[in-house]
């Protein structure tokens, strides 16, 4: 079987791809057309946390941090990226991130995942990481291997 062919088109910092050149200049319009709907940086803060996230050309960049940790005329970079996605899932991945980051084992699982600010989705999840960190805690304390703790909150293993 032939491997079938793929036409590049570039502008910039984006590519589109295609079988023919009309479907990858068709890709890169696409492209260009989502970029230009993307305002500028959201900045929120949640458990003292900076969440930030900004448009950029290729999709979206994001970063939590403690800005108390931060010394002064220290830049800070976003340094997580995410492809072209909807706002509102980059934002509530980035707020789930937040969420993890400030949990502690003397938090309410329910109320600090409501407080994340997720979708109940996102809390969900963020119950049930929390939910493990507490059992691989409780595992490791009872002599457990790293392995076999893992394994067992992961429910791979009895």
């Amino acid at each position: 079987m032939r491997k079938q062919k793929t036409i590049r088109v570039t502008r910039g910092n984006l590519t589109g791809t295609g079988a023919t050149k009309t479907l990858a200049k068709a890709d890169l319009d696409s492209q260009i057309d989502w970029t230009l709907r993307q305002s500028g940086p959201t900045i929120e803060s949640r458990f003292g946390l900076m969440i930030v996230v900004a448009p950029s050309l290729n999709g979206w960049l994001i970063r939590v941090f403690d800005p108390a940790a931060c010394v002064h005329g220290e830049v800070v970079h976003c340094s997580t990226f995410e492809g072209p996605s909807e706002y509102a899932d980059v934002m509530d991945r980035a707020r789930a991130h937040a969420a993890q980051i400030a949990w502690h084992p003397a938090v309410n699982d329910a109320e600090h995942a409501q407080a994340s600010g997720c979708s109940p989705a996102r809390q969900n999840d963020t119950m049930r990481w929390a939910q493990f960190q507490r059992d691989y805690t409780r595992l490791k304390a009872e002599g457990k291997t790293d392995g076999q703790a893992h394994a067992i909150a992961c429910g791979y293993a009895a």
